[in-house]
């Protein structure tokens, strides 16, 4: 819909239905309307009063639609699907971008309404009480505050998005009559506290989304079998510090209750949801899992996350007892065995990650999971592997962040293996010959993340010379592409930088290599420079990029590139240093960036951003 500035008009696009019987000349007919015009409907269904517009609608496709406001530039487009006949004229609305932020209640007076689309606009107040044919709904990402509707026919509700806008949340919802057809509703990301209570008498609701919500407790209908066509509750991203009380049979397949503040479960919960398939529990506070374990054997549970809680070895005597599993993630938790018992328990196991817990060995009845796909234990305490290549299907094996010290690649590595992650294992060592030997007979290719750009496994024994000399930090990188079909990225990974100092860098040349790589052999020399210099020592990390930019010519004028460098150095002695124990040293890290490029550090109480987003059209920058 375009507006007219001299006339104070608009144009208005149809889009008919496939099975009108219009003329291939009347699709898609542009129609004008003037702010005299109003739009009205049938006076009731069958019989309708005389409308001058409804029969020009009819016969020549065109409608008289309310006048956008004054002064909006881009009132959006509004296109509407019709089915000609006498009866049913208006079955599907949909507006895209539209200016109203109430919309006029005479677009909806036609009763035979059952499809309603207005989502990514800038609705307030939605009020469609009088539409009691309406079957669908979609009004996400607006500025909803209030949402009234008719819930006789309604079968699909989708709200999301509306908390967008901090100062716009949507805290009320009301729908009357209950919507006893509803089978389909999406309420996330918004600001809702509890749930509404006419959910209890939508008998045939399959699915409910209330993720990123601020949710504290739950209905006790939503654990029971009233609701016996639940299949699917995804309630993650709230703040639910526990579950109602289950009496009876859950008769859900998935749920999601991941990243809430859940301390316990129903002493039930598991055998009352044999029906249950997938359960994501990951990021809460749980210390154990029901103990009442009765029934288990039978249980349908394929998929359990539980990553991110404080589960101990207990809670492997539960997970034992679930025969089904396909796959499960009980990563950064405090399990220190992985029993043997378990491992006979899930024949069809395809997925396990146990990364981030205590584990010191693991089983060896483990390489005779015949399914597993993809095994994850990185960051325990690790000083041998069983014979994985005996196994069948392994894909991926991360061995990463433990004690291994030395290994056999020939019993290690079974054929059909992509992925092997052996960094961060200090004392780590393998025969020279019989890599060689193994590398030989397959191609594959060697990443080194500690920074020495080694082209083969460590060969000797580790041996602790100068201990107290050495770094105390860890290096790892990960990347991926993303949307890009190739990276031109560089990295500087120079953890013993000057013997005692860390230097770390990336530029992202976006369709570009040639400046990220003169940047990632000339940035240490340059800063070596910086540092000699009295006047801008205390600013060397500036100067740095300014160097170095300079040292791009005519390259970094053409190219551009986003950069990062972190320089992690000891700081000065002071007199206060004497608090601290004998032998301790502290450490300054110092940032610099350029473009989008951003340094975070993640601490346990959340995630710190070292550098800000750089914009071009910023005034302060």
């Amino acid at each position: 819909m375009v507006p007219d500035p001299e006339k104070g008009a608009g144009t208005v696009r149809f889009a008919l239905d496939e099975d009108s019987s219009a003329s291939e000349d009347d699709r898609g007919v542009a129609a004008r309307f003037r702010p005299r015009d109003t739009l009205t409907a049938p006076s009731a269904p069958g019989r309708r009063a005389p409308c001058p517009w409804y029969d020009d609608v009819v016969s020549r496709h065109k409608a008289i639609l309310p006048r956008p406001p004054r002064g909006d530039k881009s009132p959006g487009q509004i296109s509407l699907r019709l089915r000609l006949d006498d009866t049913e004229v208006f079955r599907r609305f949909k507006i895209d971008g539209s200016p109203f932020k109430n919309l006029p209640y005479l677009l909806f007076e036609p009763q035979n309404l059952t499809q309603l689309d207005v989502s990514e606009n800038s609705i307030e107040t939605l009020d469609l009480t009088a539409l009691g044919k309406l079957e669908s709904v979609q009004c996400s990402k607006n500025k909803l505050v209030e949402l009234s509707l008719n819930g006789k026919s309604l079968v699909s509700l989708i709200a999301g998005n509306n908390s967008e806008y901090r100062c716009k949340e949507l805290k009320k919802l009301t729908v009357h009559p209950s919507p006893v057809h509803l089978k389909h509703l999406d309420v996330s990301y918004n600001e809702l506290e509890t749930l509404p209570e006419w959910t209890a008498g939508c008998t045939r609701l399959g699915a409910l989304f209330a993720t990123h919500n601020k949710l504290r407790t739950l209905p006790a209908h939503l654990f029971c079998s009233e609701l016996s066509c639940l299949q699917t509750l995804q309630l993650s991203y709230n703040q639910l510090g526990s579950l109602p009380a289950v009496l009876r049979h859950i008769p859900l397949q998935e749920l999601f209750l991941q990243s809430n503040n859940l301390t316990t479960l129903p002493h039930n919960f598991l055998t009352a949801s044999t029906r249950m398939r997938v359960l994501n529990l990951s990021n809460n506070r749980l210390c154990e899992l029901p103990a009442e374990c009765e029934g288990l054997r039978g249980h349908l549970l394929e998929k359990i996350y539980l990553t991110g809680n404080c589960l101990s070895d207990n809670a492997m005597d539960v997970l034992g007892r679930l025969t089904n599993l396909h796959t499960l993630h009980a990563a950064y938790n405090c399990i220190t065995t992985l029993p043997e018992s378990c491992i006979a328990v899930w024949k069809d196991l395809e997925e396990l990650l146990l990364s981030g817990n205590k584990l010191q060995h693991l089983p060896d009845n483990i390489i005779h999971l015949r399914h597993l796909r993809v095994l994850r234990v990185h960051s325990n305490r690790l000083q041998s592997s069983p014979c994985f290549a005996k196994m069948a299907s392994l894909k991926v094996l991360d061995l990463a962040h433990n004690r291994l010290d030395r290994i056999n690649l020939a019993t290690l590595v079974p054929q059909q293996l992509q992925f092997l992650d052996l960094s961060c294992n200090s004392r780590l060592y393998v025969d020279p010959r019989q890599f060689q030997v193994y590398r030989a007979h397959r191609p594959m290719s060697l990443v080194d993340v500690s920074g020495q750009n080694r082209t083969c496994l460590p060969s000797t024994p580790y041996h602790e010379e100068g201990g107290e000399l050495e770094p105390p930090w860890k290096v790892g990188f990960s990347e991926t592409a993303g949307l890009r079909e190739k990276l031109y990225i560089t990295q500087i990974r120079l953890p013993a930088f000057c013997n005692t100092e860390g230097l770390f860098g990336m530029f992202d040349g976006g369709n570009n290599n040639e400046v990220p790589d003169v940047l990632m052999r000339a940035v240490p020399r340059i800063l070596l420079e910086e540092r000699t210099v009295k006047e801008t020592a205390n600013e060397y990390m500036k100067y740095t990029m300014l160097s170095a930019h300079r040292e791009l010519k005519e390259k970094g004028q053409k190219y551009g590139v986003c950069g990062t460098l972190c320089h992690i150095c000891r700081a000065k002695p002071t007199s206060a240093q004497n608090n601290y124990l004998p032998g301790s040293q502290r450490y300054v890290l110092r940032v610099a960036s350029v473009g989008e490029a951003r340094a975070v550090i993640c601490r346990r109480n959340g995630p710190v951003t070292l550098s800000q987003r750089h914009q071009q059209h910023c005034l302060s920058e």
